[in-house]
């Protein structure tokens, strides 16, 4: 008794030692005509979309009978009954009626089974077993029959996704290499690497032609630039597109959608469209992929790919040809402009090269053999006062020649080469030689041949502009060092006499007159501005040199504006205006530079006190958000700021109130000093102003640039244009 479960397993273990189609086919064959009755088989695969045939392998057949299944590209009537119904059981005595009575007479074939293998509710393959008998084929070989089926649906699926996964990896490697070479390649490479892809991209997807169409500018006609076909001495790309594309014509107006479209019959093209029909007939095409060439928005044209079946892409596919088709487009259009440069850059030098350079012909040993006329433009030396003579003779340095030769000898010429070339007059010019060595045709060398063009006004500039580097690079040195000392010798003094001036006032022994009081006052303020001015320009120096630092320490806000309001109250009173600090949170372990968040804040606060008229009220908002940044708003009803003041608001030294007759004191320093610090610490800052209206001023310091106490040398990135 035959044991089918073991053919089953056998079956099973023999298909996981392979995972190629054909040979899985074979296995199963194999094992099929194991089961009782089964004499021979076979496998034709059937297109979804033609149901036509295709032989792929058989057992148990004569050689003769196999030649007929290879030959068989329809399926029979006995097929087309199991593609659309169950498996089909025909005998030798219903085939009389059909058809292949002959052969399954020859072959002793008594019964006949089809059984339709489908993917996706498709018929996608028929595999056909056979009996020598014409009696019923058990029910246990049906059934072990009918897992084989279930076997080929599985390896087939399989084997269809790893084709499609296999032929995604090489369009993918094959997009890959198309955009790594055409990548500054040298234009008069892109046509034959351009023609080397569409021949790879055709192989690659089965293709029997492919094709380049370019579109002229105006879209009035087009015309082919690249093709390939399979088949040699075979219509080609070019001769389908020479009959097709014309004015108006409806593969012209299909070109101009740049769009990806597929034609998987000629039944997909309008009636109206009779040229394109009738040669996608004669050229045997039954499906065309048309893949826009887009280059910036730009429609260049298409690539098109001919096949002679019915092809069915999926949406990767199509993708992946996409943008081979926008690598193509890449490709040609940098070609075109390329060659578009070389052109005009020719063009261009050769006229300048005339009217201007010196041409010369000399020989190794330096004696001059030819040079241009220009040269008297240059030297004041005409041609015939130099032919003859030694180069070396007009050199400003000639122990130069022999790192000339040199050159020349190892890299077969010179380029940019700057020599001091002597004037008649005496004087000296610098000249760009370039330059190379011409061989006789015994390979000897025959003579240097190039071109010099002056370039003394370009060697006078690079020096000024190295020396107005220096200048200014001395300026700024000799700026920081005078603030320095300016700010070194000045404080000292100033500290003694705004010490001084506090003890007189304080001084409950011997009381100060009014008058008195009033002068010592008077010069302790004045003293405090100086004092102030002297701090502001120390930071400004120290900012502009680099050496500014960062203190970043942890501490608590609510101090810190204590004392802000404390420093900021003097001043405010006198103009009877009201500060106010509204802060939602006590803001505890903030981590940042105190003593700059301080500074920007006083700054702040005595600028909106100095625009804001008597009896005015200031305003200053503190919130934090989630990321823990802080946000400080002061907002003041002073004079506001012009639209054109507000270009140059935190620029130092300027003073937007000289239009107001300097109402107002300052030196101009207060806010460029803000801008700096919130520069260091990262931060941002923001102004909203009308005329009349007043100024809000937010900004904005991020805590999270900052993990711990640490110091930082920091250069301000307005001043110095660089970061932390």
């Amino acid at each position: 008794m035959i044991d089918y479960l073991r053919i089953q397993h056998d079956m099973v273990m023999a298909l996981k030692s392979t995972n190629k189609l054909h040979e899985s086919l074979e296995i199963i064959l194999e094992h099929a005509l194991q089961l009782e009755v089964i004499d021979s088989g076979a496998v034709h695969f059937v297109d979804s979309e033609t149901d036509e045939l295709t032989f792929i392998t058989c057992k148990g057949f004569s050689q003769e009978f196999q030649n007929h299944l290879l030959g068989l590209k329809e399926p029979t009537h006995v097929m087309k009954q199991a593609m659309t119904d169950d498996p089909a059981i025909r005998r030798k005595s219903d085939l009389i009626q059909f058809e292949l009575n002959s052969s399954c007479v020859s072959e002793n074939q008594g019964t006949i089974l089809f059984l339709p293998i489908r993917s996706k509710g498709k018929t996608i393959a028929i595999m056909s077993v056979s009996s020598h008998s014409e009696e019923e084929i058990p029910l246990p070989v049906q059934m072990v029959l009918e897992t084989i089926i279930a076997h080929l649906e599985n390896i087939i699926a399989r084997t269809r996704v790893e084709y499609q996964l296999n032929l995604m990896a090489q369009m993918r490697k094959q997009l890959s290499e198309m955009s790594t070479r055409f990548i500054d390649m040298d234009s008069e490479k892109t046509d034959d690497e351009v023609k080397t892809a569409l021949k790879t991209i055709g192989e690659l997807t089965g293709a029997d032609k492919t094709g380049i169409f370019m579109l002229s500018d105006d879209h009035m006609y087009a015309n082919v630039t690249h093709s390939w076909s399979a088949v040699e001495n075979e219509h080609d790309v070019r001769c389908f597109y020479d009959f097709a594309v014309g004015n108006n014509s409806w593969w012209l107006n299909e070109l101009l959608k740049g769009e990806t479209f597929c034609i998987n019959s000629v039944d997909d093209i309008p009636s109206e469209a009779i040229i394109e029909r009738k040669l996608l007939q004669e050229t045997n095409t039954k499906s065309l992929l048309v893949v826009p060439m887009i280059y910036h928005g730009r429609i260049l044209g298409n690539l098109c790919l001919f096949y002679s079946t019915v092809i069915n892409r999926t949406d990767e596919f199509l993708r992946v040809l996409r943008m081979m088709g926008e690598v193509f487009a890449n490709a040609l259009e940098h070609k075109r402009k390329d060659d578009e440069i070389k052109d005009t850059a020719h063009k261009y030098k050769t006229i300048f090269e005339q009217i201007h350079d010196v041409y010369f012909e000399i020989k190794m040993d330096g004696s001059i053999l030819n040079i241009s006329p220009s040269i008297k433009d240059h030297i004041g030396f005409e041609p015939e006062e130099l032919i003859g003579t030694s180069i070396i003779d007009i050199f400003a340095h000639p122990e130069r020649k022999l790192d000339i030769l040199q050159n020349l000898e190892l890299t077969g010429g010179i380029k940019d080469y700057i020599v001091k070339i002597k004037k008649k007059d005496g004087d000296d010019i610098y000249v760009s030689a370039n330059a190379h060595l011409i061989y006789s045709s015994n390979g000897n060398i025959e003579k240097i041949v190039g071109m010099a063009r002056d370039v003394t006004k370009i060697k006078m500039i690079e020096k000024m502009s190295v020396e107005a580097k220096l200048l200014l690079e001395n300026a700024s040195n000799t700026k920081n060092e005078f603030l320095s000392i300016i700010n070194h010798e000045l404080r000292t003094p100033l500290s003694h006499v705004m010490g001084f001036s506090e003890v007189l006032m304080d001084n409950k022994g011997q009381p100060l007159t009014s008058q008195q009081l009033k002068y010592v006052q008077y010069i302790r303020s004045a003293s405090k501005k100086l004092f102030d001015l002297l701090t502001s320009l120390n930071h400004i120096a120290e900012i502009e040199s680099g050496k500014m630092e960062l203190e970043i320490t942890e501490f608590s806000l609510s101090p810190l504006l204590s004392e802000i309001q404390k420093i900021t109250s003097s001043m405010a009173s006198k103009k009877n205006i009201n500060i106010m600090f509204n802060t939602s949170i006590p803001f505890d372990n903030i981590i940042g530079d105190r003593s700059k968040i301080k500074t920007i804040l006083i700054n702040l606060i005595s600028n909106a006190i100095k625009f804001t008229p008597d009896g005015g009220e200031v305003v200053v908002d503190v919130e934090q958000d989630d990321k823990r940044d802080l946000h400080f708003i002061v907002k003041d009803a002073g004079i506001g700021i012009s639209e054109e003041n507000m270009k140059v608001l935190f620029k130092p030294f300027i003073q937007l109130e000289k239009t107001l007759d300097r109402k107002h004191e300052g030196a101009g320093l207060g806010l460029a000093l803000v801008k700096e610090f919130i520069d260091i610490l990262r931060g941002d800052i923001s102004v909203y102003s009308q005329v009349g209206m007043g100024s809000t001023f937010k900004f904005t310091i991020p805590e999270n640039e900052f993990d711990g106490n640490r110091n930082i040398n920091c250069v301000s990135k307005s001043i110095k244009q660089a970061n932390c």
